[in-house]
């Protein structure tokens, strides 16, 4: 093989394929060509009253291999730039007609699509829409904006069966924009910066520059003398992929994407039920203990009113149904928010394991909901009753004034009842979703919360049986703020900052100063108050170091304070000029101790399912975004333990024979895997051809830098969703029980609880807001 990679043909046709020094796809497309030629001179010498078939370009070179005494060499480009054009040329058997029918669910040789149909077809960006069309000579189709569904078929056909020569061509000639069979460096650059841009993979514009010069590297490496190459023919383009078998596979992903089909495979319904019902047992348990109890006070009020006071108006009956089952809603829905109680809960195994603690808020929802239909119920029925039973005044004067003569305080029933519906109606209004959720709307809903003050007092002058029922839940709850006065404490919760460090623009950490006497578990996180910024204003933060961290301040040895870094997601309700101008900012801000704005007051800690994790004998932690902080502290904590483990076993085993070392040694098996998935970037499998730019630069990247492009750890970042289908029937294969911790968004963890049913996992996540 020479320098340019060409290769050298026989004169015979067994010696030209016995002896080619190219890959297998040469030979290959030598010896098809050499057997049309055979058949081609059979033609012609049957049928010598005809003119002869004109001959293509191999067709020609193949049959001077055949005549000529001499040596004759073919350059590689010139092989498979023949190949790509017959491909591309040849009929579409009638098979493939069939297949692409139904791969793209319609018969489109008939139709014509817009450049943006076409994109959204193969899943491409718009500067790879117009590439493409180019590297397919399909220039007029782009100005005229209008593809032809018989060229989109020979497009697909030519990516799907393509050899990896010719894939290699085609991803050369993606970055050969002006046709000049040669690339330059400065052609492979603009074509990324404008494809990162469009993609915003990367949202810091320095970043992305660094990652595409270390990725030209690769392409353009420094020769002897320091100094770059600046161009590359096909031949040296295709001699660097096949160096690098990672990147050469890269090349695989030209072709045709998978169709989002649904999964066919459908478990019975009773089947589904029955899964459910196992995994959530005490869920379940309780919901039925919270309808039994229910439905006790109904009957309770029936056999009272009826029975003992005889009234029978049916009206009058619903109301003190309702009634009844408000005293008992907000005596609850009290008690499912006593953080401290949670968390003694999750602290206590046994107690934790009848009582479905993880699910506190979202009980708390459901019955303030059952609380707000109480409240209706118990107007509605007051309101029949009144219309009924007028007694020479009007109904206005008998529901907004005391002319009823109803209530223990005053007759004040009937004015305490509007005042609570119109305070219940408020606050659900501001407890909606849409509404808290919404930028600049959280401190609503956080301040008509507190509206449960008056409510309670309210209720109290309301109805005469209501203080039985709420003394216990509000003394807990009074108890639980005495408590928390502590965090005004220098050695339990007054501390200072020591830094500010933003991430990027939607998280925010914190290092604080550890007060001497405040102690926390895994998993856990406070409020943090900074007073003389914004007074009485708490923020939650995650905890993020392990309890099991010794750092010691410097400046602060006397005390021995200790640090804690915590981080936060407070940026991502930013309008997208304040986000923009935080970058503007220095990455990290210290604090001294002069600073008066340094003083933070830290309330907590308050538990989470995380807090748990190391009672588990094999735990899957799945956090989405900001979501993955919770599981820090968790995996630094572990760290932590086993360092610890090893200087104990080496300890060990350094007092034993040299054959029970070896055989403990070999005895360890691997306590972590870890699996990076970036979902905002569709799977390969998806996008195929539209993932090819990123992952060609992201596999060369690895390859330079020995690390991820994203994490700069040496575990790959996947792209798109994790096949939980697959992991999951793997952790069943491998371990006994599993517990899958999650913390993201609701739609995600429906997707994973639905396999943990499947697998009879534990399913434990965080609160959902």
């Amino acid at each position: 093989m020479n320098d340019n990679k060409s290769f050298i043909c026989r004169k015979t046709k067994s010696e030209s394929l016995g002896n080619c020094e190219h890959n297998a796809d040469c030979r290959c497309i030598l010896k098809a060509t050499l057997s049309q030629l055979t058949s081609i001179q059979l033609q012609q010498s049957s049928s010598t009253d005809t003119e002869s078939r004109p001959l293509s370009l191999l067709q020609r070179l193949s049959l001077q291999l055949v005549k000529s005494n001499e040596h004759q060499t073919i350059p590689f480009d010139v092989i498979v730039r023949q190949q790509f054009k017959d491909l591309l040329n040849e009929s579409i058997p009638e098979q493939h007609q069939r297949y692409f029918g139904k791969y793209f669910t319609d018969d489109i040789s008939t139709k014509t699509f817009t450049i943006n149909e076409f994109g959204r077809l193969f899943q491409l960006t718009s500067l790879l829409s117009k590439r493409i069309l180019i590297v397919f000579n399909l220039n007029a189709s782009y100005e005229k904006n209008s593809i032809s569904g018989e060229d989109i078929i020979r497009l697909a056909r030519l990516l799907w069966i393509s050899p990896m020569s010719i894939k290699a061509f085609i991803l050369f000639k993606l970055f050969d924009s002006n046709d000049k069979d040669i690339i330059s460096i400065n052609d492979i650059r603009s074509f990324y910066e404008q494809y990162l841009s469009e993609v915003k993979y990367f949202k810091v514009e320095r970043r992305l520059q660094e990652i595409v010069e270390i990725f030209l590297q690769g392409f353009f490496p420094l020769n002897n003398e320091n100094q770059q190459k600046q161009e590359l023919s096909f031949e040296q383009f295709h001699h660097i992929l096949q160096e690098n078998p990672s990147v050469f596979q890269t090349l695989y992903l030209i072709s045709i994407p998978d169709q989002d089909n649904e999964d066919d495979e459908q478990t019975i319904w009773f089947k589904r039920w029955w899964m459910y019902i196992k995994n959530n047992t005490n869920r379940i348990a309780f919901l039925i203990l919270y309808i039994l109890i229910s439905i006790a006070l109904i009957i309770y009020v029936i056999i009272y009113q009826v029975i003992i006071l005889e009234k029978h108006s049916v009206s009058q009956v619903i109301a003190r149904i309702g009634g009844m089952l408000v005293n008992f809603n907000y005596a609850l829905a009290v008690s499912l928010m006593l953080k401290r109680t949670m968390t003694i809960i999750r602290r206590l195994y046994y107690l934790r394991i009848f009582i479905p603690v993880d699910d506190h808020i979202d009980a708390h929802r459901f019955v303030g909901t059952m609380l707000f239909i109480s409240a209706m119920i118990h107007s509605l029925g007051h309101s029949i009753t009144f219309a009924i039973n007028l007694n020479g005044h009007s109904w206005f004067s008998l529901m907004f004034t005391t002319a009823a003569e109803i209530g223990w305080v005053g007759h004040s029933a009937t004015i305490t009842g509007v005042i609570l519906f119109v305070l219940l109606i408020i606050m659900v209004i501001c407890s909606f979703q849409c509404i808290r959720q919404r930028s600049g709307c959280y401190q609503l809903f956080r301040y008509t919360h507190y509206l449960f003050w008056p409510i309670f007092i309210l209720l109290v002058l309301h109805a005469p049986n209501f203080w039985k029922w709420a003394i216990g839940p509000m003394v807990l709850f009074c108890f639980e703020k005495i408590y928390l006065f502590k965090r005004y404490l220098p050695k339990y919760g007054r501390t200072k900052l020591i830094s500010i460090r933003i991430e990027d623009e939607h998280v925010l950490s914190l290092m604080i100063e550890k007060p001497s006497n405040f102690n926390f578990h895994v998993g856990e996180y406070i409020n943090i108050c900074l007073p003389n910024i914004v007074r009485n204003e708490w923020h939650p933060f995650t905890i993020c170091s392990s309890p099991e961290r010794k750092d010691v301040l410097q400046q602060n040895s006397d005390n021995n304070s200790q640090m804690a870094e915590i981080i936060v997601d407070n940026l991502s309700n930013n309008s997208e000029t304040n986000s923009g101008n935080l970058l503007v900012y220095p990455r990290e801000i210290t604090f001294t101790d002069k600073q008066k704005d340094a003083i933070a007051c830290i309330e907590g800690p308050f538990s989470t399912c995380t807090s748990y994790i190391f009672d588990c004998e094999h735990v899957v932690l799945v956090g989405a975004g900001i979501g993955i902080t919770p599981y820090i502290s968790a995996l630094e904590s572990l760290i932590y333990q086993l360092r610890e483990q090893r200087s104990e076993q080496e300890s060990y085993l350094a007092a034993t024979t040299p054959q029970e070392t070896t055989n403990s040694q070999e005895q360890r098996s691997r306590y972590l895997d870890i699996h990076l998935y970036c979902t905002s970037i569709r799977s390969h499998e998806q996008a195929m051809l539209g993932n090819l730019p990123y992952n060609l630069v992201a596999n060369m990247y690895e390859v330079i830098q020995h690390e991820d492009m994203h994490t700069q750890l040496r575990t790959p970042t996947h792209v798109g969703r994790p096949p939980w289908k697959l992991l999951f029937a793997k952790f069943k294969a491998e371990h006994r029980s599993t517990n899958v911790f999650f913390t993201g968004n609701r739609i995600m963890a429906d997707e994973i609880k639905k396999h943990c049913d499947e697998h009879t996992f534990r399913f434990q996540h965080e609160p959902y807001f």
